[in-house]
């Protein structure tokens, strides 16, 4: 550029009727806004929609999944998105909010500085002097415009401060200190809603549950074609019920004359009821005892459908009138005589010492009652199923348990899946030797006898808290009264523990495998053995109760077990393991709508720097002067530059090119300091500002 000549300024010289213009003469408003605008719209959306990006985009899905920490126990998911994103670096782009934030203040007070602007120089125009600020008071707008966060520590002091040192407060400084404030105070929201998410996010271990289809995983159970028909070809009776009076073929080997019959694959039965299969496993819920697979692989879940059994029972012992025996030797067999009737729910007499077969199958002789009298004649019961394990069981053909029945579903009743029955037992002198030593159920068993032939206990009935008597051999007898309904199970397999979905009652024949299964005696050892733990365990006549009703609910479903089918599940989910970050909801949506909110904030003071543009008071000239760098221009310059100035730079002589003075810090009479001007007459410095 060449050097400047009188005939350049000469023609460059503005006319003093291009001074007045109607927006003013300074130019760059409208950049200056878009740029302040942009500044706060862009990067809060920018951060709002990366940070809803990732989380959304990269969201695992919800199918029934759970996560865990560490080592804890899986936990549900709770109120969170998970991610398969990295943690630290969610919260980093998250911890961007808060900064950028805080470094935007200069921007938003830029745009309301033209607000200001307009207002200040219409007040000046129309003469509204009361309402103009002092210089102190200018100089805190100057300082807050400027985006300085002490500038409000200032404003705090002269706000409260002493009314005698101050006026008060002018319309352009507690509107620009309001704003301040506001955004300050958001600012801080958003510090906050970032460190709620910082602290809440962390990485997690994800268990997904996908839909899985394993080669020969067949975890439900059904019966063969075969049970399910009518193995004998019985034709129903007229109410549509079929008497089973013997046990399905389904189930059993018939053997020959040498053979006795046998159920097909014993072995199997026994290992299910004793849950030592490596096939099946009798697994409970709600009640029922339902036949599942053996230990399915723990990634798994699934639903299938098998079949169960569910029983309740009660102790009906003294409702039976049964008598505690107190001595080591019984005076009279017919001491051990029950009666059950109305009182007991159920209509069964007996004798406690009749409970095993003789040589030929049938309860044994015994002896008949001195001088005739009717009240010691020994009971005997008519269908009672005799076993070498001191227990009988007696089927009834109804539900009032008036109709005795020698095998159960057999009598021609309607329903076959239901099971009304009772039990009698008799437990023996090592059971009550290991009770009242150990006493793990608490008992009130005291003063077991030095008797060298029993050792049995004195007590009139040690026994009474189970509704138990006592027998001559020392240990307990007793009497429970029992219905059972087998059913077919769908149900669900998940996380390692079943659930019964529903249960409906079993289709046609379907029931009569396990119910003549059960009326024989094969599984006698299985239910004898369940009745001895029960006892041992057992507290109170309750606990006895539902203990036997599960050893018997667990035989019931296994005595198919042999020929049981195994068939696919309905569905099958596999658990996926992924390391994700769990970020709460409510901290994430908080941070986002805040940082919403702080670009909504900048969209208004657009439309109003926008509009204060429009008002045609000269707002970038006033806004301009609304500066440090305008009052040091008024104050060092001459102030004729002011007149044609186009930016805030040519406020200054150096920026125009032309020679320019310095600035120094003189002393005063006291000591302190003042500003002071210095005039450089170097010829060479004057050259170079003028080229």
């Amino acid at each position: 550029m060449g050097a400047r000549t009188p005939e350049f300024d000469r023609q460059n010289a503005m006319k003093p009727a291009q001074l007045v213009k109607r927006n003013g003469i300074m130019n760059g408003a409208k950049l200056e806004i878009g740029l302040a605008s942009a500044m706060m719209l862009i990067p809060m959306l920018a951060l709002s929609a990366i940070l809803m990006a990732l989380v959304y985009s990269h969201q695992m899905p919800d199918n029934s999944s759970t996560y865990t920490i560490g080592n804890e126990t899986a936990k549900s998911l709770g109120s969170a998105y998970y991610v398969d994103y990295s943690a630290t670096t969610l919260v980093y782009i998250a911890s961007l909010s808060s900064t950028i934030a805080t470094l935007l203040l200069s921007a938003a007070m830029v745009l309301f500085s033209y607000f200001l602007a307009s207002k200040f120089a219409k007040q000046s125009d129309n003469g509204e002097d009361s309402l103009l600020p002092s210089p102190y008071q200018l100089e805190l707008v100057i300082r807050i415009i400027d985006g300085r966060l002490m500038a409000l520590w200032s404003y705090i002091l002269y706000f409260f401060g002493s009314k005698q040192n101050r006026i008060r407060i002018m319309p352009i400084l507690w509107q620009a200190s309001a704003l301040m404030i506001a955004l300050v105070l958001l600012v801080g929201l958003i510090t906050l809603a970032d460190l709620w998410l910082h602290l809440g996010t962390k990485s997690v271990q994800y268990l997904e549950m996908r839909p899985d289809n394993p080669e020969g995983f067949a975890p439900g159970r059904d019966l063969s074609p075969s049970c399910l028909s009518d193995p004998r070809g019985d034709t129903p009776s007229p109410d549509g019920s079929i008497d089973i009076s013997q046990p399905a073929d389904c189930i059993i080997f018939r053997g020959d004359a040498v053979n006795e019959a046998t159920l097909i694959n014993q072995t199997e039965f026994v290992r299910t009821a004793g849950n030592q299969s490596a096939i099946n496993q009798v697994l409970f819920d709600d009640g029922h005892a339902v036949l599942g697979p053996y230990s399915p692989p723990p990634n798994l879940d699934f639903e299938a459908t098998s079949f169960g059994s569910r029983t309740s029972c009660r102790v009906v012992t003294s409702e039976c009138g049964a008598r505690s025996i107190t001595g080591a030797r019984i005076p009279y067999p017919w001491f051990s005589n029950f009666e059950c009737n109305d009182t007991a729910g159920l209509n069964m007499t007996g004798n406690f010492l009749a409970l095993k077969p003789n040589e030929s199958g049938m309860p044994p002789e015994l002896p008949s009652a001195p001088n005739g009298d009717p009240d010691a004649q020994i009971q005997k019961g008519n269908s009672l199923t005799l076993s070498d394990y001191d227990m009988a069981f007696q089927y009834f053909q109804d539900s009032a348990k008036q109709k005795q029945v020698e095998i159960a579903g057999s009598g021609g009743r309607p329903d076959t899946s239901r099971l009304d029955w009772a039990v009698v037992f008799q437990l023996h002198l090592n059971w009550a030797f290991w009770i009242s030593e150990n006493n793990p159920s608490g008992l009130p068993i005291k003063n077991v006898t030095g008797d060298p032939e029993r050792n049995i206990t004195a007590e009139l009935n040690p026994w009474a808290a189970l509704n138990l008597v006592g027998n001559m051999q020392g240990g307990a007898n007793g009497i429970l009264s029992c219905q059972t309904d087998i059913s077919e199970i769908h149900y669900q397999f998940l996380n390692g523990t079943l659930r019964v979905k529903d249960s409906r009652p079993p289709r046609q024949n379907a029931s009569i495998p396990f119910v003549s299964g059960i009326s024989d005696t094969w599984a006698y050892e299985q239910l004898h053995q369940g009745l001895q733990q029960s006892f041992v365990r057992a507290r109170n006549p309750e606990d006895l109760a539902a203990g036997f009703a599960s050893a018997y609910d667990q035989a019931v479903v296994s005595v198919p077990a042999g020929v049981i089918q195994q068939i696919p599940a309905i569905n099958v989910t596999r658990g996926v393991v992924t390391q994700v970050a769990r970020v709460p909801i409510a901290p994430f949506l908080t941070l986002i709508l805040l940082n919403l909110l702080y670009a909504l904030v900048g969209l208004i003071l657009t439309a109003t720097a926008t509009w204060a543009l429009s008002t045609g008071q000269s707002v970038k000239d006033a806004q301009a002067r609304l500066s440090v760098a305008a009052v040091v221009a008024e104050s060092f310059e001459n102030p004729a530059l002011g007149d044609d100035a186009r930016d805030i730079d040519e406020l200054y002589a150096e920026r125009r090119g032309k020679l320019t003075r310095r600035v120094g810090l003189g002393k005063t009479e006291n000591g302190g300091r003042r500003f002071k001007q210095i005039v450089i007459k170097s010829g060479e410095e004057s050259g170079q500002l003028l080229r």
